[in-house]
């Protein structure tokens, strides 16, 4: 009856498992059951920890010297939780991933081949990951370059990206070493000086179509960035 909780609900029980069931004693249901629940927890694992937690088990199996169809049965239940991971970047490994594994000769090979493939899978998903956040990092660049002069901020671009603000904050800062508030203070100076210098428009209607509150608000950043008030930086020219 134990040796049922292995093959699930495929209603077979090879005579192996229940033999070996006195020795092996609740190693097997143990492992199946953090396999089932590692599966479920995967989609809100972040990846280190995915990958982390794939070679722990996997260490398990390898120590336990089980025969070749259980090291397959267990290493190929790995796999296919690292592979589901991937996603789109899964055309990048072999046409079978799985190939490797389940044509192993030992379980000594099943399990080099698995551990090979974990670590192939969490070096594509670390890419990735970087590559995504420079993806979200340039669209916030591109969303304040385009929206500068409208009442924009962390809470509204976090909102057009469809991500937190926090995450948005951490990400951007890592990426570009400035805040988001810093940036797009950057920006609305940068069409400030400019209008300054090919316009006469008034400070205040400077404020207005540069983002900024009011004109004391702008004065203010203005004097703080540049080192002179707008009027100053006019005059100077």
């Amino acid at each position: 009856l134990n040796s049922c909780d292995v093959e699930q609900d495929t209603g077979i029980v090879h005579i192996r498992d229940v033999v070996e069931e006195e020795n092996c004693g609740n190693d097997v249901q143990d492992l199946c059951g953090t396999l089932r629940e590692l599966a479920a927890s995967a989609a809100v694992t972040n990846n280190q920890e995915l990958a982390q937690k794939l070679k722990m088990i996997l260490n398990f199996v390898c120590e336990k010297e089980m025969d070749l169809d259980r090291t397959i049965y267990y290493c190929s239940y790995l796999a296919v939780i690292a592979l589901d991971r991937l996603d789109s970047q899964r055309k990048l490994l072999k046409q079978n991933p799985l190939h490797e594994i389940v044509s192993g000769t030992t379980p000594e090979e099943v399990c080099r081949s698995t551990g090979r493939l974990i670590e192939t899978t969490s070096r594509m998903l670390a890419v990735d990951k970087q590559n995504r956040i420079r993806r979200l990092a340039d669209i916030c660049r591109r969303i304040i370059e385009r929206d500068y002069s409208k009442k924009i901020g962390l809470m509204e671009i976090a909102a057009q990206m469809g991500v937190s603000s926090n995450y948005l904050s951490t990400i951007f800062r890592r990426e570009t070493q400035y805040s988001i508030n810093e940036y797009l203070n950057a920006v609305r100076l940068n069409h400030a000086k400019k209008l300054l210098r090919d316009t006469n428009l008034k400070v205040y209607e400077i404020a207005e179509k540069t983002g900024f509150s009011d004109a004391y608000y702008f004065s203010s950043v203005f004097k703080r960035n540049i080192g002179v008030t707008p009027s100053e930086y006019r005059n100077s020219l």
